[in-house]
C-alpha cells in the first residue's frame, strides 16, 4: 500500500501534500512498521500528538476540550485533553517522550495523572461549563490515561492506563465506566452551575 493510498499524503499536480493530520498517519504507519517509536516521536511535536488524540477520541463520538486548565487547593493543573462520552471523561496525559520508557516513568506519569484528575474531581461542578456536553449528566466518572508514543502493551498502574497510541482507538471501543479494575474517580455536576443550558 502506498502513502497516498493510506490517507497520509495527497498528491496535486506532482506535488506532494501533507496536513497536521496526514504527519500523525505516517507516524503511525512507520511505527506499525517497526520503526522505533521514540525516533518517531522525535519527528513530531507535542502539540500533534495531542492533535492526534483529540482527533481519535472525537472520530470516537466524544466531545473534547484540549489543555484544559483549571485550580484546585490554590493550585494550577493542565489535563492534556479530556474527552466526555456517556456519563464517562477521559483525561489524557499525552506523553511525548525522546528517552525511555522505563516502568519507573510510567508509574510516575500514572501517579501524577491520577492526581491531576483527584484535584480535578473536587473542582467538577465548577469547571465543567467548559465541556457543555456534560450539562445533562448528573454525574461523571472520570479515567486517567496516559497515552504514549511507545510500542507498550497496554497496562494498568494503580488503575491507570497506559495506553499506547497504536492501540488508542482498540482501547476506546472497550473502555466504559462500569469497568472494575480501572482507576475511575466519581465527580458531581450540578446543572444550575452550567449556564444556557
Amino acid at each position: 500500500m502506498t502513502l497516498q493510498e493510506a490517507g497520509a499524503i495527497r498528491i496535486v499536480d506532482e506535488e506532494i501534500h501533507i496536513s497536521p493530520e496526514q504527519r500523525l498517519r505516517i507516524a503511525e504507519l512507520a511505527v506499525a512498521s517497526g520503526v522505533d517509536p521514540e525516533r518517531v516521536g522525535r519527528e513530531l511535536r507535542w502539540q500533534e500528538f495531542e492533535a492526534f488524540a483529540d482527533q481519535v477520541l472525537t472520530r470516537d463520538g466524544f466531545s473534547t476540550a484540549n489543555h484544559f486548565v483549571f485550580k484546585g487547593s490554590g493550585r494550577r493543573f493542565e489535563i492534556d485533553v479530556l474527552g466526555a462520552k456517556e456519563a464517562m471523561v477521559l483525561c489524557v496525559d499525552c506523553k511525548h517522550w525522546h528517552h525511555g520508557w522505563a516502568p519507573s516513568k510510567l508509574m510516575a506519569a500514572a501517579k501524577n495523572q491520577l492526581i491531576r484528575v483527584l484535584f480535578l474531581s473536587q473542582v467538577f461542578t465548577a469547571c465543567g461549563r467548559k465541556l457543555p456536553t456534560i450539562a445533562s449528566w448528573r454525574s461523571a466518572r472520570l479515567l486517567p490515561v496516559v497515552l504514549t508514543l511507545a510500542d507498550v502493551s497496554s497496562k494498568l498502574m494503580d488503575g491507570v492506563p497506559i495506553v499506547s497510541a497504536l492501540r488508542f482507538r482498540d482501547f476506546l471501543s472497550e473502555v466504559n465506566p462500569w469497568v472494575e479494575k480501572l482507576r475511575f474517580v466519581d465527580a458531581r455536576i450540578c446543572e444550575s452551575t452550567l449556564p444556557g443550558f
